[in-house]
């Protein structure tokens, strides 16, 4: 028989950040086939630019993986093509 331990530590709140103000962008939306979805961005730095918010490869490569997962759904069903 062989004993299972967990190295997981229960976390507290004194663990936890602080809130910070976060600076946050509408990037637009996609529309895929029969999908209709809404990007956002979110960064720590509120000193930058929101139209920089996001390297455009960066989006633009989470872009296509999304229109990957879109095909995996439509495979699977049970959705309102809305994200």
């Amino acid at each position: 028989m062989t004993t299972k331990t967990s190295s997981a530590v229960p976390s507290t709140s004194s663990e936890w950040a602080r809130y910070e103000p976060r600076l946050f962008a509408d990037l637009g939306t996609l529309t895929e086939r029969q999908w209709q979805l809404k990007f956002y961005g979110i960064h720590h730095d509120m000193t930058g630019d929101k139209v920089a918010l996001i390297d455009p490869a960066v989006l633009q490569s989470g872009r296509t993986r999304v229109c990957d997962v879109l095909a995996e759904a439509e495979s699977v069903g049970a959705h309102h093509n809305v994200g």
